[in-house]
């Protein structure tokens, strides 16, 4: 990308932003997770339980989507992808998004992840997130919903547990 001033770019990212339909939602989670339901750090989702941000830029073939919930002051990030990955779009979306649940009063904002995603987690510990939680087993209970997740992930990685994040909005 050409180099053009800060708030220009600013103007130009916010000018690609949009809120994604269900079925788009449904399409990312398939294309990444295997469809839904995604069971989280707060509970079980489908595409109509969440709100999102959809980024996408045909001249650069950037693309990115994070989906949200949101109960009381706690928000949950329930999905976050970036194309290409380590472009910096994810960091760009994840400040959007936190901006906007500030502004909507959530508190704390929650991420999960599995044991086998060393980058996920590298990337939320990055974005100022600690790891609060490890939910042992957890990849047990999503096999009962989805059959498909195997038992081995990134790495030859065991996928056994969740990962459970948090940062102070």
């Amino acid at each position: 990308m050409r180099e053009i001033s800060f708030w220009r770019y600013i103007s130009w990212m916010h000018n690609r932003l949009r809120s994604p339909t269900t079925s788009e939602i449904a399409r990312d989670w398939t294309e990444f997770s295997g469809g839904p339901p995604l069971l989280g750090a707060l509970g079980a989702y489908e595409p109509p339980d969440v709100e999102g941000v959809l980024f996408e830029d045909a001249e650069t073939a950037r693309r990115g989507m994070i989906t949200w919930a949101v109960k009381d002051d706690v928000a949950e990030l329930v999905s976050v992808h970036a194309d290409p990955p380590g472009g910096g779009l994810g960091s760009e979306l994840i400040a959007h998004v936190e901006q906007v649940l500030r502004e909507r009063g959530a508190r704390r904002l929650l991420v999960a992840t599995t044991n086998d995603n060393l980058g996920a987690l590298r990337f939320y510990i990055r974005h100022g997130f600690r790891l609060i939680e490890v939910r042992l087993d957890f990849m047990d209970r999503v096999r009962e919903v989805k059959p498909g997740v195997p038992p081995t992930g990134n790495d030859g990685i065991p996928l056994r547990d969740l990962w459970v994040l948090e940062k102070v909005l």
